[in-house]
């Protein structure tokens, strides 16, 4: 009996003295490979895996990303207040502990601290780490949790608050599932003239990488509360719950996209509270030229405001453009309805073009002649009057709108119908000239 449980201990002993070596090559090999997965390849930013040193019980992982969007690389300059030929990069430093026993009978336990390098310095620094575990299917759990932290900015006496984030990110399925759940909590900025907050901030959602090399799925974010003040300015302005939500699928093809936008409350002392609602959704892109149109427009962010575009990357964005709506997307804007007091404010708008073999040319230049455009807009008097009072030139573009004949009175309500047809505009029944199509 002695020696079978001897041969038990020394079979277990090796497994966790052999396993780590094991595991260790394993979760190399599936962070490797799940880069390129999570961080598409793109002209606005390089992603790398720096350095990797591993070691029978953990590694030493270090990533960088590379940004080379222009406006983002202006807003560095003017934040941290000098110019650099460096691009701004993003750093996560990680350390990895192999399982089973170190690892906490994971594949592996990762602590990645996250900071933004500038112009050769650290401009900016997470104060906890992002806490991530790999299971033995090689699928992983994503944490970040921060209960409150404060960044000074020397330079004018502004604070930075952020309280109470608890983020999970979890991927599933080699990379090919990331699921988002928790609240990204409170942000608050104190300056000399006045403050903001937002938040807190909760985030929901669920993400499908496809065979076309983009992501599909659906993601919630709602802004519970966001206020503004700045006393010297007379500004006091607190805005309600805002919901956004967004989604992408693929089936046969084509590539169906859109969302909502929706603001329960603007509060402006002295002056109106309101509410927006917006929704949006675009159909039948073809979703395997996508990608390509993406690409071509991220290469045309790397160009500044003082360059021109070469014209090689208008060129690819034109080539790409034209597979893209080869099979008669539609984009719908409804409802767009803005409400104040009791009164509500509504739009609704389509666009419409023909799938390729149906269009009088395959060329992007035949669009004007075949594409079909649909607008109504309804205002109702007592909307009218309240932003009238509150910005009186608005009263005086109504009434232009009316000896016009764009707007026409519906008892009470003022509306526009609104038709585009073989290059043709008509609103309210009457023919306005366009200019000659080129």
């Amino acid at each position: 009996m002695k020696a079978i449980l001897i041969i038990i201990v020394l079979v277990l002993a090796g497994i966790v003295g052999v396993a780590p070596g094991y595991v260790g090559q394993r979760t190399e090999t599936e962070i490797r490979d799940g880069l390129p997965r999570l961080f598409i390849e793109s002209p606005v930013y390089d992603v790398e895996l720096a350095s990797y040193d591993r070691q029978w019980f953990g590694a030493d992982v270090e990533h960088r990303m590379t940004l080379h969007d222009a406006a983002l690389k202006d807003a560095f300059q003017t934040i941290t207040g000098k110019a650099s030929d460096a691009p701004p990069q993003f750093v996560m430093i990680s350390r990895v502990t192999h399982g089973p026993i170190a690892g906490g009978f994971n594949l592996a336990k990762i602590e990645s601290r996250f900071s933004v390098e500038y112009g050769g310095d650290v401009v900016f620094e997470l104060p906890e780490p992002f806490v991530t575990t790999f299971d033995y299917g090689a699928d992983s759990t994503t944490r970040f949790q921060l209960e409150q932290h404060t960044w000074p900015i020397e330079a004018d006496g502004t604070e930075i608050t952020w309280t109470n984030a608890d983020l999970t990110v979890a991927t599933a399925d080699q990379f090919d599932v990331v699921t988002t759940s928790g609240t990204l909590g409170t942000v608050v900025v104190d300056a000399s003239d006045g403050s903001a907050s937002m938040g807190p901030v909760n985030v929901q959602g669920t993400q499908q990488f496809t065979e076309y090399g983009f992501w599909v799925g659906n993601v919630g974010i709602v802004f519970e509360a966001m206020n503004m003040q700045s006393p010297a300015d007379g500004l006091d302005v607190s805005v309600g719950p805002t919901t956004i939500d967004i989604n992408a699928s693929v089936a046969d093809e084509l590539l169906a996209t859109g969302g909502s936008f929706r603001i329960e409350s603007i509060e402006i002392p002295q002056f109106a509270t309101f509410n927006a609602d917006l929704g949006l959704k675009i159909e039948n892109l073809y979703a395997p030229a996508y990608m390509d149109l993406m690409t071509a427009v991220q290469r045309m962010n790397t160009v500044s405001d003082e360059e021109e575009i070469p014209p090689e990357v208008l060129d690819e964005l034109l080539a790409a453009a034209s597979p893209l709506i080869s099979r008669g997307p539609s984009i719908t804007y409804d409802p767009v309805d803005i409400t104040i007091g009791d009164h509500t404010a509504a739009m609704s708008f389509s666009l419409q073009i023909p799938p390729e073999d149906e269009r009088s040319s395959p060329a992007l230049e035949s669009l004007p002649l075949d594409m079909t455009v649909d607008m109504d807009l309804r205002l109702p008097s007592g909307f009218v009057e309240t932003v009238s009072a509150i910005q009186p030139a608005f009263s005086l573009g109504v009434q232009q709108l009316l000896a016009q004949g764009l707007l026409v009175q519906d008892g009470s309500d003022y509306v526009m119908d609104a038709e585009y047809r073989a290059a043709a505009l008509t609103v309210n029944g009457q023919a306005i000239p366009l200019p000659p199509m080129q």
